[in-house]
């Protein structure tokens, strides 16, 4: 059973809402799920995402394979370069410390240790 955490899509025609879910990479796209790590609403000027890094973090750990967006998703975040570091294993590296290290979002911690952001859209240089 191979699992990957992939998006989810939800919302009306028009209007999509993804959740990051964990799920075996052979079931539907929309079908059941065996756990939710975060949400991401594009439709937000600017885009908004809430993750739950210590289960993402957990679920790394188990071995995962992650969806090509899902990865980029993290990789802005630092959570994928924290997990790759191994900082979260002797506790050294704190989410603020991880959260300041993204430059392209505005993150708000809260209490329970999810993190809610506001992504800055791509900006595309011009030659």
């Amino acid at each position: 059973m191979a699992l990957k955490i992939r998006l989810k899509r939800l919302g009306k025609k028009n209007l999509p809402f993804y959740r990051l879910v964990v799920v075996d990479s052979h079931w539907r796209r929309d079908g059941k799920t065996i756990s939710d790590v975060g949400w991401y609403d594009p439709v937000k000027q600017p885009a908004q995402m809430s993750l739950k890094e210590e289960e993402i973090i957990q679920w790394l750990q188990k071995g995962v394979q992650l969806s090509e967006t899902v990865r980029s998703m993290l990789k802005k975040h630092g959570i994928l370069e924290k997990f790759q570091s191994g900082a979260y294993k002797d506790g050294s590296v704190k989410i603020e410390a991880v959260v300041k290290t993204v430059p392209a979002a505005s993150v708000i911690v809260d209490p329970e240790t999810t993190i809610v952001g506001q992504l800055d859209p791509v900006k595309k240089e011009e030659d």
